[in-house]
C-alpha cells in the first residue's frame, strides 16, 4: 500500500513527455509499477489459495474471501431495495433527484446528501437480513425515511432495536466499506440520470414480492429506464 502511494503521489517525467520512451527506462518508474504490480498478484493468488483449501478441507472458519462476498451479497440486496423502494414513490424520487441537483451543483460531497441517508437507513430497517422487531417502530411495514430524520438511531450497532450489520463483537467488520458503496452506487445513478418507469407503468403497480435466498430480495427484477441528465445552467 505505501508502495502503491509513493507511486501514485511521485512525479513521472514520462507522464509529462509520454512519446519519449527511454524516460520510462531511465528513471526505473516501469520496472517499479511492473513490481508492485507482482506483489499485489502474489498476495491476491495467496488468499483465493488459503480460500480454495478451507473450502476443499470444510473448514468452518471463514477468512476474508468470506467476508467479502458477505459484504458484497448484503450490499447489492440493499442497493436493489434501496432503488425499488424510491421507484415505488414518486415523491421520494423526486426528493433525491432535486438533493442531488442542489449538493453537487454546489461542488458538495456525499456526505451532505442528508436524504440519501434518510433512504438507505429506511432500506436496511425495513429490508435487513435478519428479523425485524416491529414492536420497535411505528408502521414498521411502511416505507418512511422521514422516521429517522429527528433520530439518533444508527446501524453502527449502539442500538440494539436496529443492528442490521450486528453489534458488538460479532458486527460485520466490512460496514465501512458497505455503507460507502451503498452511497456511491445510489449517487452516481441518481446524478446522471433521471428514471421511469417501462410502458407507463404506475409507480403503485410495482411489484415488491419478496423472496428469500441468501437474503431477503424482490421476487421479479425491476426494469427501469434511465435518462441522460444534463445539468443546466438554471439548476
Amino acid at each position: 500500500i505505501s508502495e502503491n502511494s509513493n507511486i501514485a503521489e511521485g512525479a513521472n517525467v514520462s507522464d509529462l513527455f509520454a512519446s519519449i520512451k527511454f524516460h520510462q527506462l531511465i528513471g526505473g518508474f516501469k520496472s517499479r509499477v511492473q513490481k508492485m504490480h507482482q506483489q499485489a498478484d502474489t498476495i491476491m493468488s495467496n488468499i483465493i489459495g488459503e480460500h480454495r483449501k478451507c473450502r476443499a478441507a470444510k473448514s468452518e472458519e471463514e477468512d476474508l474471501v468470506d467476508v467479502l462476498l458477505k459484504v458484497q451479497d448484503q450490499v447489492g440486496t440493499t442497493f436493489d431495495w434501496a432503488f425499488s423502494e424510491i421507484m415505488k414513490n414518486p415523491i421520494m424520487l423526486k426528493n433525491a433527484e432535486a438533493e442531488r441537483r442542489e449538493v453537487f451543483n454546489s461542488k458538495g460531497k456525499v456526505d451532505e446528501m442528508q436524504y440519501l441517508k434518510l433512504i438507505l437507513k429506511e432500506t436496511l430497517k425495513l429490508h435487513p437480513l435478519a428479523p425485524l422487531d416491529s414492536k420497535y417502530w411505528t408502521e414498521p411495514e411502511r416505507f418512511i425515511p422521514d422516521r429517522f430524520l429527528e433520530c439518533s438511531i444508527d446501524y453502527k450497532g449502539n442500538n440494539f432495536e436496529y443492528i442490521p450489520f450486528g453489534a458488538g463483537r460479532r458486527i460485520c467488520p466490512g460496514i465501512s466499506f458497505a455503507d460507502a458503496i451503498m452511497k456511491l452506487s445510489l449517487v452516481v445513478l441518481l446524478y446522471h440520470f433521471d428514471w421511469t418507469l417501462p410502458n407507463e407503468m404506475k409507480h403503485e403497480d410495482l411489484d415488491m414480492t419478496e423472496t428469500f435466498s441468501v437474503g431477503i430480495r424482490t421476487k421479479d427484477d425491476m426494469y427501469i429506464i434511465p435518462t441522460l441528465y444534463h445539468p443546466s445552467p438554471v439548476d
